[in-house]
């Protein structure tokens, strides 16, 4: 019997003359150690014989229940120690009560320890051979990670080196490796002139390279850091990168990093293109001679122009987030007209002008037309409503209209006038026919 290294347990490994019944029991429920003299061995590490079992004390019934087994008699259990640690059980046992003289105790003594010697042999050959060949399996597994390591920092060379993308290494704020992309973007036609120079020679100015170096700072405990910067070529020249830092030692993210640089000059000069085309609409929005309100669909207002303050009184700040119908700028009696014209552009309906008489802010009273327009801002359906105060207009409208009133006033009078002329003259023309030539004689001698 050896004891189990994992498990501590004895099990039992090879019998002679014993009954198959006994051996298969023992290999399904085991050695009790707890009960049976071979835990009393293993306690003590010293050999144990029952000249008769029979004889034996009542209590010890395993011993008297395996001798009926068995047909068994006597027993000796031997010891197998490796450097005084039992590693296993050497029994023999009896057919007949035999008491084990002294020779036979040191035969089975010598026996136990060469085979204690034999089996832990085994065991460390066993070990060693299993050893090797985790170590051959470790080494292969080596082997063949370094050849895929190879392989695959062959292409991720090839990759970087084919790059259309700057990129390069930066230890100790100093460059140490770049690929060809990223020479190309600086102008430099030998790497050389680069290698080994401080990272400010790629930056336009001291004042960006410190920039820069405070964004690294700020961010250093970041695996990646991205940026915008204002760099420059060998030549002098500048543009704009996007530049994105992977710091390769967590521990001092300052002294590692891989860089990638992506020229973004287009997108530069495009942002200050469209910055400039925001500047010429929000002047033209601004000093636009109509007034402009800009509000959402309920109508809280968003923007308004010059000529909006001067027509409502109400300087931007006052409005800006009030909704336009909470406002006094419309009168009660307007609102329902202003309502019903402002989701005219939302329902897609034909816009004409609209008319609406507006209260300023002092009181006075203004007369505008207005003309709304469905815009798109940032995802978002907005009305642009474009008003011009047509106050003085209408006076003149109106001055006309009585001017007009006047003039049909007196071409009536006119044509009474004329009509009363005529039937004057018709008159006269029907009282002159009856008179006789000598009157008209007479008149013509008085004139």
């Amino acid at each position: 019997m050896l004891v189990n290294v994992v498990t501590g347990e004895l099990e039992m490994v090879a019998t002679f003359g014993l009954p198959d019944e006994y051996t298969e029991s023992v290999h399904r429920e085991g050695v009790p150690t707890a009960t049976d003299t071979s835990g009393v061995v293993l306690e003590t590490g010293r050999y144990y014989q029952a000249p008769n079992l029979f004889k034996e004390e009542p209590s010890d019934k395993n011993r008297l229940d395996l001798g009926r087994e068995l047909g068994i008699s006597a027993q000796i259990a031997m010891p197998m120690k490796r450097k005084d640690k039992v590693i296993g059980l050497l029994n023999l046992y009896m057919a007949n009560p035999h008491e084990f003289t002294e020779s036979e105790i040191a035969f089975l003594t010598i026996a136990a320890s060469q085979a204690a010697a034999v089996i832990e042999n085994a065991r460390l050959y066993t070990l060693i051979q299993t050893k090797n060949d985790e170590l051959e399996l470790e080494i292969n597994e080596r082997k063949r990670a370094e050849v895929a390591l190879l392989e695959k920092k062959e292409l991720l060379s090839n990759i970087l080196a084919g790059s259309a993308v700057g990129i390069g290494v930066v230890e100790d704020r100093k460059l140490s490796w770049t690929n060809e992309s990223m020479m190309k973007m600086f102008g430099v036609e030998k790497k050389e002139e680069y290698i080994g120079q401080s990272a400010e020679i790629l930056y336009a100015s001291e004042e960006e390279y410190a920039r820069v170096g405070q964004i690294l700072y700020q961010n250093r405990t970041d695996k990646v850091v991205q940026y915008d910067a204002h760099l420059k070529r060998k030549d002098g020249s500048t543009f704009y990168g996007c530049i994105l830092i992977s710091f390769l030692d967590s521990s001092s993210p300052m002294q590692t990093a891989i860089a990638t640089i992506l020229d973004i000059s287009w997108r530069k000069h495009g942002e200050e293109a469209l910055k400039r085309s925001e500047e010429r609409l929000r002047a033209l929005f601004e000093y636009a001679p109509n007034a402009y309100f800009l509000y959402d669909l309920e109508g809280n207002l968003l923007d308004v122009n010059k000529a909006a303050e001067r027509l409502s009184g109400h300087k931007k700040e006052e409005v800006i987030g009030k909704n336009l119908f909470d406002l006094k700028i419309l009168p009660p009696e307007q609102k329902p007209k202003a309502y019903a014209f402002s989701l005219k552009p939302v329902q897609e309906q034909p816009i004409d002008p609209h008319e609406l008489i507006l209260t300023r802010k002092d009181g006075k009273k203004v007369t505008v037309e207005l003309r709304a327009f469905t815009v798109k801002i940032e995802d978002r359906t907005l009305v642009l409503c474009s008003t011009l105060d047509i106050t003085a207009r209408k006076r003149a409208e109106e001055a006309l209209v009585t001017k007009n009133l006047e003039l049909m006033r007196e071409i009536n009078n006119r044509r009474q006038v004329e009509n009363a002329l005529k039937k004057s003259e018709q008159k006269y023309k029907e009282i002159t026919e009856f008179l006789p030539d000598q009157i008209y004689d007479y008149i013509r001698i008085i004139n």
